[in-house]
């Protein structure tokens, strides 16, 4: 042996064969015989040594070596480690056999990606600091010397499950190179509670877990041994579980106590997965997991020692391979219907909510034949419900207390238009919430429930700090949930919100007529908003509820008697074969909204409609005195007995329309269409028209005399001076020249690169001009072309 110490026969070196724990196959003992060392003991160089024995510890060892480090243990105390390193493979492997081990099998695993931070990166990690989350794991252990490993994922991202799988593929990978650690998993949820104010040791964590695999007489102190000398990697899962009981000085402590089975310069490996935002933001992170900021703490660790690794979601890739796992049979039409159903392809990125909405996909594919788009919000419930009971042992606030606190979140948010939240505002709103219902709560108890509410399964953190729910639907639906409640209490204000989106508008809908003894006095909330006096906001949310509710529940929809919507906001809303009969909507702003298949009327007065999509409207008596109708589309609708009173527009669509009985008084329709619309003679004497296409009046005395050939809309015409050629301009950048005697196309001409808006003969008719959108003009030979 190269090892050397004053005296050479005061120390003897014993190899030990193993199989199960050490990196090489073997155990080496170092043993001092019984002198008095009064110096303390030289050492120049040696191979390592797992354990020194000692009669009694030695604290002067002076090392030309700063590598050197070994465990001091007595000969009492030999037995007992000998034992724990003996019994060490065992104990890995049945740490994770408990009673939720069917959930975690190999064959349901999906790989994930973990992506390393930046600031603690390591060498094997490639440039984009992004690999396969096992395969990187198992690097970590065998290549690096960063000790302490910090996985951190939202819930619901896989974090237990990959921490198993990697358990369970280093204990098979150690078969055959015995080299290897043993890993350890400790599920920090069966940590049992301690008396308030108390933090467990090191010790007492590893007491629990090794009790609850059988092993009652195991020595900690052994095991703590072959941490340091690195033949053990403990694995620490759900820090945030015990974590969010404690204050924030409390849960430093743990942390410190956990990072005590690393001390500095051995060689221990410890693994710790924690959900991202039980940190407040990313300097938090580093603060706590390292034991501070600086380039080395008072603990002696510096951010060489440290890892942080995310845990990335479910790719498009990922899910496809879930879903041939669990649905081998029928997965590519599992994969259309959630790519078909708002939201569930991105809510699949989370292993657990893929999975539950696995489990649901026969009762929503179901629901949405019969076209009830809206019973995904079964979904939703079935998580909340299922989530809640997961964080059972986590809850500081009653679960239902803290459903409700998700639910004013959501409307907090949605009212100032944020999807997120910092956590001071965040942290000073619940504080508010707390000490409005619960005045006697301590301040240590607030701060134990503000990180038992960042915590909570439906918030993430991204690393400024900000708080946001963990998916926007998640936001829509508590939301929704807050809403509906507040309809069915009759509470109007509720509604005074910015436009809800279609999503939310769904899920109050089905809330709604899901608690059936809520329904007659929903009915009542809506009916008494779009009744009365026009309350921004509020009633234009009324009216979104009402549309939607009729379309999926027509036979508990409301039945509204005249809609009071004057001046209201209603501009890109889909309005599509709504019936809107007695409508009070002076002046309100309906530009762009879809009113296809709509019955109207009322008052339209000074109402803006530009690019209303309005093909197949039914107008009945409306009154559009002053309206603007710019780019408005009304082609086959039914413009019965309107008053169009100094109505004004450009671009309209008015093909095929029918304007019996409708007045026209200094109207102004420049470009209007009015191609075979129904409309007399004296009614277009009213109308102040330019360039309009005039309506076929009299069809039966008309004859088509020219097949147009364009793929588009036609533009332009123009007849040559001598009326003897015609030529068209059309959308499909291209212009066509006839002859008029055969009826028949001259030639194509197609040089332009955008849509012909206008073509030109010269007085002598030798050249045409055309004007297109590509911004040019071209001068063509007509004597050339024809030929």
């Amino acid at each position: 042996m190269n090892l050397y110490c004053e005296n050479k026969k005061d120390l003897f070196i014993f190899k030990l064969p193993g199989k199960s724990i050490s990196r090489k196959s073997y155990l080496t003992l170092g043993v001092l015989n019984d002198r008095k060392i009064e110096n303390g003991i030289q050492i120049n160089e040696f191979e390592e040594i797992d354990y020194l024995i000692v009669k009694k510890p030695i604290y002067k060892i002076i090392a030309n070596d700063s590598k050197i480090n070994f465990e001091q243990i007595t000969i009492e105390q030999l037995p007992a480690y000998l034992s724990a390193w003996k019994s060490m493979h065992f104990l890995g492997t049945k740490a994770i056999e408990d009673e939720r081990r069917e959930d975690y099998l190999e064959e349901k695993h999906i790989s994930q990606k973990l992506e390393c931070s930046k600031d603690f990166k390591i060498s094997y990690v490639n440039d984009n600091f992004s690999q396969e989350g096992i395969d990187l794991l198992i690097q970590w252990v065998m290549n690096s010397n960063v000790s302490f490993c910090a996985l951190l994922g939202d819930y619901g991202m896989g974090k237990t499950f990959l921490c198993r799988m990697f358990v369970r593929a280093l204990l098979e990978r150690k078969k055959e190179d015995p080299d290897l650690p043993v890993p350890l998993y400790l599920d920090m949820r069966v940590l049992p509670t301690w008396q308030e104010g108390y933090i467990p040791s090191l010790e007492e964590m590893l007491k629990v877990i090794t009790k609850k695999a059988g092993f009652s007489d195991i020595s900690v102190k052994g095991i703590v041994a072959a941490v340091h000398r690195g033949h053990v990697v403990l694995v620490f899962d759900g820090f945030d579980e015990k974590a969010v009981h404690l204050t924030n000085a409390q849960s430093i402590e743990l942390l410190r106590n956990i990072r005590s089975a690393y001390p500095p310069k051995s060689k221990s490996k410890i693994l710790l997965a924690c959900r991202t935002h039980y940190f407040v933001n990313q300097l938090d992170e580093k603060e706590k997991v390292v034991g501070g900021i600086t380039l080395q703490t008072r603990d002696g660790y510096s951010h060489t020692d440290f890892l942080i690794l995310y845990l990335q979601p479910f790719d498009e890739k990922r899910i496809r391979l879930f879903l041939e796992k669990f649905l081998p049979k029928r997965s590519d039409e599992a994969f259309s219907f959630l790519k078909s159903v708002h939201d569930l392809t991105d809510l699949a990125k989370r292993p657990y909510l893929l999975s539950l909405i696995t489990t649901h996909l026969s009762q929503l594919e179901l629901l949405s034949k019969k076209e009830d788009k809206i019973g995904i919000v079964d979904v939703y419930e079935s998580a909340v419900k299922e989530w809640i009971a997961r964080d059972e042992e986590k809850h500081l606030l009653f679960p239902d207390l803290k459903v409700r606190f998700m639910e004013e979140l959501a409307y907090q948010l949605w009212q100032k238009s944020k999807q997120k939240l910092h956590f001071s505002h965040l942290r000073d709103w619940l504080f508010n919430q707390i000490k409005g219902r619960f005045p006697l709560y301590r301040l240590e108890d607030l701060w134990r429930i503000d990180a038992d509410l960042r915590t909570a399964t439906f918030l993430v953190r991204d690393s400024d700090g900000n708080y946001c729910f963990a998916h926007r639907s998640f936001l829509e639906f508590f939301l929704a949930r807050n809403i509906a409640y507040g309809i069915s209490k009759q509470n109007l204000a509720i509604l005074a919100l910015p436009r809800l989106s279609p999503e939310i508008i769904e899920f109050v809908v089905n809330l709604i007529n899901r608690l059936f003894s809520s329904i007659v006095s929903s009915q009542e909330t809506i009916k008494r908003i779009l009744e009365y006096s026009y309350v921004p906001l509020m009633s234009e949310n009324a009216l979104l509820i009402k549309i939607v509710w009729n379309k999926f529940w027509p036979h508990t929809s409301p039945v509204i008697n005249n809609y009071y919507l004057e001046g209201a906001n209603l501009s890109g809303i889909d309005l599509s074969n709504i019936k809107l009969l007695s409508a009070n909507l002076k002046g309100a702003d309906l530009r762009e909204a879809n009113l296809s298949g709509a019955t109207l009327s009322g008052e339209l007065i000074g109402a803006n409609l530009n690019k209303v999509k309005g093909r197949r409207i039914n107008l009945i008596k409306a009154n559009l005195k002053g309206a603007s109708l710019h780019g408005a589309g009304f082609s086959e609708g039914k413009l019965i007995s309107c008053n169009f009173t100094e109505a004004k527009g450009t671009s309209i669509f008015f093909q095929r329309a029918d304007f019996k009985n409708s007045i026209f008084h200094k109207t102004h329709f420049k470009y209007a269409r009015l191609f075979k619309s129904k409309i007399s003679k004296d009614q277009m004497k009213n109308i102040d028209l330019y360039r309009t296409s005039m309506p076929n009046i009299k069809s039966n005395k008309l004859k088509i005399v020219l097949q147009t050939g364009h793929t588009d809309y036609v533009c332009s015409i123009k007849f040559s001076p001598d009326g003897n050629i015609l030529a068209s301009g059309g959308r499909d950048n291209n212009i066509k020249i006839w002859e008029i005697e055969t009826k028949k196309e001259i030639v194509t001409l197609s040089n332009h690169k955008d849509s012909i808006e206008s073509v030109s003969f010269s007085p002598d008719g030798k050249i045409l001009a055309s004007g297109s959108k590509d911004n040019t003009i071209k001068l063509w030979d007509i004597r050339l072309t024809a030929k």
